[in-house]
């Protein structure tokens, strides 16, 4: 009598488990299309100086990198724009994203507009889009899967140009495709977790060549996959964004993310290290916070010109993020 209570029981269980755990729904949409970026993108920049974006019509526009470094000669790193952002963990699934770039009619255009998806822990899985590397011709297409990678080839694209990067993965085996041309296909069973578009730009300055950045564009990005409710994500890290607008004049604005609820020091600091104003120093909440500041002193003066320092101390860790006040 038991055996036949039971078996129907399990079998209910086993029913409910597989219709949730493989359900599909769509996790991330973004058309870029309310005039502000939504504050789940966390800006993340390395070896900028400044950059220019907006969100106009349908699409976000980038309008300008500025690395804080050039290469005359010697070489020098990239300058990178990363907005990042958690989704809900997904094994199979089938992603659209659509971009265009413009190189300003230059070959000298250096310049590059890529899609990564992430594990759980933050590690790409594989990464897909536009580049341009050359300063003396046009661009191509780019996917990398694990340790296999394919470039379309030097000149494949426009100056100027579209294109709807897809991503499809079913049975663990990963498609990545360009306007319905397939690019790369190969084996990729990590559950996906976050999402991080990529923009760099190469500042380039070796006669007779300078390089420039036209615009890069992104319209939409789509992601519906079969859930895993069994994949947790990590807890949000201690974070402090990037400024924006950046260089400002007379207020920009941040954000601020905490891992746990616990107290927080957020400053602004010269270059000599010294304090010029004290945002915040007392408990926060757990989460995502928005500052803005004035660029002023604590007494209420105005600020010279110049680069200052954002920094974040919480939960034994400290963060801290370049930023310029420009008159």
């Amino acid at each position: 009598m038991c055996r036949k209570l039971f078996t129907p029981f399990v079998l209910i269980l086993i029913l409910l488990y597989v219709g949730v755990a493989h359900s599909r729904e769509i996790v991330l949409h973004d058309h870029f299309d309310d005039g502000l970026l939504d504050s789940a993108w966390q800006i993340s920049l390395t070896d900028v100086f400044s950059w220019d974006f907006v969100e106009e019509g349908s699409e976000f526009v980038v309008h300008d990198i500025s690395p804080d470094y050039y290469d005359v000669g010697s070489g020098a790193p990239w300058g990178i724009v990363d907005l990042s952002r958690a989704i809900t963990g997904v094994d199979d699934f089938h992603i659209d994203f659509d971009l265009s770039w413009d190189s300003a009619g230059l070959p000298e255009a250096m310049q590059y507009l890529l899609l990564a998806l992430l594990d759980m822990d933050g590690g790409e899985i594989c990464t897909a889009g536009y580049r341009d590397s050359w300063v003396t011709a046009r661009g191509e297409y780019y996917a990398v899967i694990g340790g296999s990678s394919y470039g379309s080839g030097v000149n494949s694209t426009e100056f100027a140009g579209t294109a709807s990067i897809k991503f499809d993965r079913v049975g663990g085996v990963l498609t990545i495709s360009a306007d319905e041309t397939e690019l790369l296909v190969a084996d990729a069973s990590s559950v996906v977790g976050g999402v991080k578009i990529t923009m760099g730009h190469y500042d380039y300055r070796v006669p007779p060549y300078t390089s420039v950045f036209g615009n890069l564009k992104v319209d939409h990005v789509h992601i519906d996959g079969i859930v895993n409710v069994t994949a947790v994500p990590p807890a949000p890290a201690t974070f402090i964004s990037q400024n924006y607008p950046n260089p400002f004049n007379p207020m920009t604005r941040f954000e601020v993310s905490l891992a746990v609820e616990g107290d927080a020091k957020i400053r602004v600091i010269d270059l000599q290290g010294r304090e010029v104003s004290l945002l915040h120093d007392g408990s926060m909440a757990a989460g995502t916070h928005a500052i803005v500041w004035n660029g002023r002193d604590e007494s209420g003066k105005e600020l010279p010109s110049g680069i200052y320092l954002l920094s974040l101390e919480a939960d034994r860790e400290s963060r801290v993020r370049k930023i310029t006040l420009l008159r």
